[in-house]
């Protein structure tokens, strides 16, 4: 059936493919060949539509847009992007049938072209004409020749593609470089390309085919000095054909002139622009990275902000150095893509598998789709904190790959940025900043010159951060809590020793004296006991049961904090902040089950029959630096002292706190709760004692204040918390004044102990810490 763009964006959602012109056996068979690539994910559902509409470079109502050599394709009812692996410029602006299509959907919709399109009116014959053109060895020497240069007007130049940039955007300007190679030496010519209707020919250029450009001029890059062709409004790209061609030659006085400048000049102009043959080439000396030629398919997307994805599950992907304006459309898992000119890192950070990096002298070739229905992570620009800290430090590849590790965690088959789950997005950005950049800064990486992208494209060989390979030593690791739970159990057991656990009497105890002194054990690790060195980094939260942890995404730490001049912690103003901690004790206690008649058994572990391990963090708070401070909400519907529920008041009291109790089980059920079932565990609670400074009030119905009633006339008052109200047991302190802001709790009288009881029944106590005695 026909399908039009508004149908298809409005009503598919979920990837499928629309193959006309295969057969039943031909998709079986394609089938077939991707089930053993990726065995967990599904194969595009096929579907039979038939699509038409236009190509075009152009977003309707956006021609004031920066043009960045985008596909589209148009109907009278919509747009979508598009990827192709093969194009014509005969294509642009004509009605086309689609016979081969995958629909992409989500929030960057889009099209991949399986097969290439049909015109359904075809277009008009073109004329052949004879073109006077000059191959790379002429064009060359009339770069080299300034004065020239300049009495030069434009020129048709001839040869085979051996490189070919992405389009890049930089300094409000959009442009690519393509190379064009003589056909029987190694001289080839840098051409730029800019001019906004000539970026969709970055589309049609496929390496090692020929092609013809006309009207070149030629131009000097003020930041490089160094001679290119450019391309002009008139412009045209033509596909090589020797029929069609007419050679021009150099005068003979031009080509000795040509041949003393630049015997003067060879040492001052890039390899890529000169007649050397491949013998003659410079060795790079020291070259810690090796360039090669790959081609793989995607078997992961690890991180597509970083622009990292794995290949063939063997090698890591990095396209962070490069740009990828188009959002990285048709790169999902199943996708195979060519490299050329890639950085081979072995050694970085001692991590397996090997990486890949692709800088601005490297081509990066979609050679087919995914046959999965994997959907598409867009690649963003904006506030990519990743890309960020590249751009700004030009940081090697293994040090990039570090700051990622640190700066992000997996989610489902995916990483995304640590701190944009847990921060809003527009915050998220300056809060890993604050967080990484102190961490660059100590390693001597100052903000350091930005990249030459001219001299790093056009020479041979170049120059970039991923070739400045130098071998790396992580400065910290901010590991899971999941992950860090296993690291530290491991390394207890490592140094555990059950002899020295015992005194040089133990030799004499009995059975019994022996396994009991080994029931329970600790120790205690600091961050440098692990390699490298432990950073942590969660949010504060407190626990029902009573207790401060640091929480990640999925795991939480229990943690102890002191003020390092002895007073006890009670910022409740930190509830729900992000702290980085440095400075700090993991503490590990562990209760054992053994089983020992001598102390020759001890020598192995095997006497321990069963164990339980607790494991916490004790830190000062002067050590901890807040990353991030969520913003208060504004409460909605009643304020804090307005109570549509008369029957459950709320209570204003400063108190003064004098003896505070354990948590520990207490039989006590409030009247709403009933009798206990034979069998329930009695509630955890804890009970404070407590001075009250002044008469709580009393707020019932909307904005009534009462002064309290049938209060001790000592002041003495048993606060009773329990259930939610448990979180506040690390917040309350001896011989401290408190503020306690109690809505909708439960008020009881017990005459015979002069006391009042509550039993705050909302998640909504606040407490405040005032001041000290």
């Amino acid at each position: 059936s026909l399908i039009s763009i508004s149908d298809l964006q409005s009503q598919q959602r979920e990837p499928c493919c629309s193959l006309l012109t295969w057969s039943s056996e031909k998709f079986n068979k394609w089938v077939h060949e991707n089930e053993g690539l990726l065995p967990n994910q599904r194969v595009l559902q096929q579907m039979h539509l038939i699509l038409f509409g236009y190509l075009t470079n152009e977003r309707p109502g956006e021609k004031d847009r920066q043009a960045d050599g985008s596909l589209y394709v148009q109907d009278n009812t919509g747009i979508l992007p598009c990827e192709l692996l093969h194009f014509k410029l005969d294509w642009l602006g004509c009605l086309l049938l689609f016979p081969s299509w995958a629909f992409i959907p989500q929030r960057e919709q889009y099209v991949e072209i399986l097969e290439d399109p049909i015109p359904v009116i075809p277009g008009p014959e073109k004329t052949i004409t004879i073109v006077p053109v000059f191959y790379p060895g002429s064009a060359a020497q009339l770069l080299n020749d300034r004065p020239r240069c300049k009495q030069q007007g434009k020129l048709n130049v001839a040869g085979e593609l051996i490189r070919l940039s992405n389009i890049l955007h930089m300094h409000h300007k959009t442009f690519f470089f393509l190379f064009l190679k003589c056909f029987h030496s190694a001289s080839c010519v840098p051409i730029l390309v800019q001019k906004p209707s000539h970026l969709v020919w970055r589309h049609v250029l496929q390496l090692g085919h020929r092609y013809i450009l006309t009207d070149l001029k030629i131009s000097c890059l003020k930041t490089s000095e160094i001679n290119i062709f450019i391309t002009s409004s008139s412009s045209n790209l033509q596909l090589y054909c020797v029929e069609h061609m007419k050679e021009q030659f150099l005068d003979n006085a031009t080509e000795r002139n040509l041949a003393v400048s630049i015997s003067s000049m060879t040492s001052a102009l890039p390899n890529a622009i000169l007649d050397i043959k491949e013998k003659d080439k410079i060795a790079v000396p020291c070259r810690k990275t090796r360039m090669m030629s790959y081609t793989g398919t995607i078997t992961h997307v690890l991180n597509a902000q970083a622009g990292l994805f794995e290949l063939d599950s063997k090698f890591i992907l990095c396209l962070a150095y490069q740009q990828l304006l188009n959002f990285g459309r048709g790169l999902r898992p199943g996708a195979c893509i060519q490299l050329q000119d890639a950085h081979l890192v072995q050694d970085a950070v001692a991590i397996s598998p090997s990486i890949l990096g692709t800088c601005l002298h490297s081509t990066v070739v979609l050679k087919s789709f995914s046959a999965y229905s994997t959907l598409h992570q867009p690649i963003t620009y904006f506030k990519n904190v990743y890309i960020q800290l590249l751009l700004r430090y030009n940081i090697s590849l293994p040090f990039y790959r570090w700051v990622v590790m640190c700066l992000s965690f997996e989610k489902k088959d995916y990483h995304i940025s640590w701190f944009s789950y847990f921060i809003p997005c527009q915050q998220a950005v300056s809060a890993a900043k604050k967080f990484i950049v102190p961490v660059l800064e100590s390693l001597g990486l100052s903000r350091k010159q930005e990249r030459n992208v001219h001299l790093e494209i056009l020479t041979e060989p170049h120059s970039c951060p991923i070739e400045q390979n130098a071998s790396l030593e992580p400065p910290c690791q901010i590991p899971p809590f999941s992950v860090l739970y296993r690291m530290i159990e491991k390394h207890y057991w490592e140094s555990f020793s059950p002899l020295h656990q015992l005194s040089s009497t133990s030799e004499h105890h009995n059975t019994q004296e022996l396994n009991h002194k080994l029931d329970w054990s600790y120790c205690n690790f600091s961050p440098e006991s692990f390699h490298p060195p432990i950073v942590l980094l969660g949010v504060l939260e407190c626990s029902r049961r009573g207790y401060l942890k640091l929480q990640d995404r999925y795991k939480a730490l229990p943690c102890v904090i002191f003020h390092k001049d002895g007073r006890p912690f009670a910022e409740t103003s930190l509830l729900g902040c992000l702290l980085q901690v440095k400075i700090f004790q993991f503490i590990v206690e562990q209760f054992h089950q053994c089983n020992v008649s001598s102390c020759q058994q001890l020598e192995t572990h095997t006497h321990v029959k069963n164990k339980k391990t607790r494991i916490y963090v004790q830190f000062f708070f002067e050590d901890a630096k807040i990353i991030y401070t969520p913003e208060e909400e504004v409460p909605k519907g009643p304020t804090l002292f307005e109570n549509r529920n008369a029957e459950n008041p709320t209570i204003k009291e400063n108190t003064l706190s004098g003896v505070k109790e354990g948590l520990s089980q207490r039989n006590y059920l409030s009247r709403s709760e009933g009798k206990r079932e034979d069998g329930q565990a009695a509630p955890l609670c804890f009970q404070v004692t407590v001075l009250w400074m002044n008469k709580p009030e009393l707020c019932k119905g909307w904005g009534i204040v009462e002064e309290g009633k049938c209060m001790p006339e000592d002041g003495k008052v048993l606060l009773l918390f329990q259930q939610k109200s448990l979180r506040w047991f690390t917040f309350l302190h001896p011989d401290h004044m408190y503020q306690l802001i109690i809505p909708e709790c439960l008020v009881r009288v017990r005459n015979c102990f002069s006391s009042v009881i509550l039993f705050p029944r909302s998640q909504k106590l606040k407490m405040h810490f005032h001041r000290d005695k």
